[in-house]
């Protein structure tokens, strides 16, 4: 799929386009691979995948006004992902499933509510009916760190230094993303950097990233994309940025 403008939906919402910087760093600087799980033991800790719409967490998408879903619920009370501080006591990542969206930004009230804070409005061109995204079920999730080997070899590889990474690249399935939480992310895109953020202008480091599949004309099974998210802590404002696939990392 391509990109293309918003158009006259979006015509009432910012037009600049949001700017990416440099290197991604990730916060936590830890990585863990994110497992969805059947269940869990009793917790007060509880991290969770899929689609879901949790009671008072309702945004509406602002070019579809489509209800935007939580793709990946965290506990903000888990120490390993630094997100004390924030005025939830669940911090979701949402998505908009009818399209794909290049980059958008939502803060959160002092009551914990979303807004939409700013808007790249850039969607991926589809027929009716493609382009939609599909999310899986709901499940809770085990975290598992990453290895620090994958994680520097990937940095080679986000990097295009193939050549460094070689030894390891081959080791581990370096070509599929998956889902991430904190690290080093392994980008589909080298091009993708880390966004400002429209609220305080400083760099928002990398926080997690959910693979999904997307409609696709022409394509008979949905295609993968990689959603990845951003969080400035300091004002509770999440970006998403869509990871569009390239055809090689030469």
């Amino acid at each position: 799929f391509h990109f293309v403008g918003g158009g006259d939906s979006a015509e009432s919402l910012p037009t600049t386009t949001m700017s990416t910087l440099g290197k991604i760093s990730g916060l936590p600087e830890q990585g863990y691979f994110v497992q969805p799980v059947a269940q869990l033991p009793f917790s007060d800790v509880q991290h969770r995948l899929g689609t879901d719409r949790p009671a008072g967490l309702e945004l509406e998408c602002p070019l579809c006004e489509a209800p935007m879903e939580t793709l990946l619920r965290l506990n903000t009370q888990d120490t390993r992902l630094q997100l004390e501080g924030l005025p939830l006591h669940e911090l979701p990542l949402m998505v908009c499933t009818q399209h794909v969206i290049s980059e958008v930004q939502y803060s959160f009230t002092s009551a914990g509510e979303p807004v939409v804070a700013e808007l790249e409005h850039t969607v991926a061109a589809a027929a009716e009916g493609e382009g939609i995204i599909e999310i899986p079920d709901t499940h809770p999730v085990l975290l598992h760190a990453v290895p620090d080997r994958i994680a520097e070899t990937r940095q080679l590889v986000n990097e295009g230094r193939l050549e460094e990474a070689a030894d390891w690249a081959g080791k581990f399935d370096w070509e599929q993303p998956q889902n991430q939480i904190g690290g080093t992310p392994l980008l589909m895109n080298r091009h993708v950097g880390a966004p400002a953020c429209c609220l305080c202008g400083q760099t928002m480091p990398f926080l997690a990233s959910v693979v999904v599949g997307v409609r696709v004309m022409g394509e008979p099974d949905p295609l993968q994309l990689q959603l990845l998210y951003f969080l400035c802590r300091r004002c509770a404002n999440v970006a998403l940025v869509a990871d569009i696939p390239v055809e090689d990392y030469s």
